[in-house]
This record gives structure tokens, sequence and C-alpha cells, in this order.
């Protein structure tokens, strides 16, 4: 939820830079092809969250403090929020 509050806003922001950074062309195109790499994007990642989903983690199991277990898909989209 966090990162897409933190993340939402900037689509507006990116499509219109893309508007303006290639003005000649249409501005329903660019729009169009950036929808179109977002929703491949997260249709690729949802297989792989699923065979991350079935992955199970150990984190710190010799210290029963903190011992703790994270699943594959969160540790997936974790690292996708890191990266971008």
């Amino acid at each position: 939820v966090g990162l897409g509050v933190c993340a939402g806003p900037i689509q507006p922001i990116n499509a219109e830079l893309a508007v303006d950074t290639t003005y000649p062309s249409d501005e329903t195109a660019v729009e169009s092809v950036q929808q179109i790499g977002g929703n491949l994007v997260s249709a690729l990642l949802v297989p792989l969250a699923a065979v991350g989903a079935k992955q199970d983690y150990q984190l710190l199991p010799t210290n029963e403090w903190f011992a703790s277990d994270i699943r594959g898909d969160v540790v997936l989209l974790v690292a996708i929020a890191a990266v971008t």
C-alpha cells in the first residue's frame, strides 16, 4: 500500500514528461505505449510472484527472538521496489 501511495502520483507526471519529450508525436500514442508497457511488465510478474509464493525462506532461524520466515513473492516485490 505504501509503494502504491508513493508511486501512484508519479504516473501522470511521467505521462506528461513523455508527451512533452516526444512533442511532435501523438499524445494518445505515447501514453498508450506507456500503459501497454506497464501492463506487460505486470503480466510477466504475476507468474513469477505465483512461483515465489510457494517458496518459504527462514530469517535468523538461530535467534529465537528474531526468528521469522518470509515468502518468496514478498522477497520478489521488495527487490523490485528497491530497484525502482
